[in-house]
């Protein structure tokens, strides 16, 4: 179980490597356990095998109000003039990526 998602063994939704959308495929569902008592077989029924927390993540990742694009302040500068007193007043300004990683980067360091 060590390095596994806590639901990658009993959870029906999987990411798609080819074009990284989120699929629920039933028939890629995880093995059950089966109990065999007095000439009956005993399974859980397959509906209990989602877990509750996957549905509301492929609605967040998919949704229309995500950020996609990483952004900062527009007064805002990493090397120089960081002016806290416009947070929540200033407006944003989208960057790119390697923009992005090299302020965190360096915040981290800092």
């Amino acid at each position: 179980m060590y390095g596994r998602r806590p639901c990658e063994s009993t959870c029906q939704g999987r990411q798609d490597r080819e074009d990284q959308a989120i699929v629920f495929d039933p028939k890629e569902d995880a093995p059950s356990w089966v109990v065999k008592a007095r000439g009956k077989t005993f399974t859980p029924p397959r509906k209990t095998t989602l877990n509750s927390y996957v549905v509301p993540e492929r609605t967040r990742i998919y949704s229309e109000n995500r950020i996609k694009y990483p952004y900062r302040r527009a007064t805002f500068h990493p090397d120089g003039e960081r002016n806290p007193q416009n947070r929540g007043k200033d407006e944003y300004v989208r960057i790119s990526w390697d923009e992005a990683i090299d302020i965190v980067s360096k915040e981290i360091v800092r």
